[in-house]
């Protein structure tokens, strides 16, 4: 293969990929973010809305910098869903503590092997909220 070739086949592969960015992901994700056209140009630095509808029905190409705006915000997209995610585990815990008052309330902390059960569980809680609050304190950086 020669070089020329090959650059022509690296270009065609960046070309299909803006193209591809454009034409498909564009749209739905800002259909997915809940953004308008003019949201999405905004967000790409576009100054109309009008570009954002020509670059989804494939009248026109994203420029390099709003491909790589766009591949952020899928990422900052991504990274909610997973935050969201993570924070949902605190209603486990929250489940977990009532259960756990639940089981205090039944058993007999006097009773060392009750007690060594109680004194487990609650552990195990306060482990698991430990973790999430470690996980959540990553996205804050």
């Amino acid at each position: 293969m020669t070089k020329e070739y090959a650059e022509f086949l690296e270009k065609e592969k960046e070309q299909n990929y803006v193209e591809h960015m454009g034409q498909v992901v564009l749209k739905k994700v800002r259909l997915e973010l809940g953004y308008s056209q003019q949201q999405m140009a905004d967000a790409l630095g576009y100054t109309r809305k009008d570009i954002i509808c020509g670059i989804e029905n494939g009248n026109r190409t994203m420029s390099g910098v709003a491909v790589r705006c766009l591949e952020y915000l899928i990422q900052i997209k991504d990274l909610k869903e997973i935050k969201a995610d993570i924070g949902g585990y605190f209603d486990v815990v929250s489940d977990f503590r009532d259960v756990w008052n639940d089981a205090n309330n039944v058993l007999d902390y006097e009773d060392e092997k009750e007690k060594d059960l109680l004194d487990g569980f609650l552990g195990l809680i306060l482990n698991f909220e430990k973790e999430i609050q470690k996980s959540l304190s990553r996205f804050k950086k």
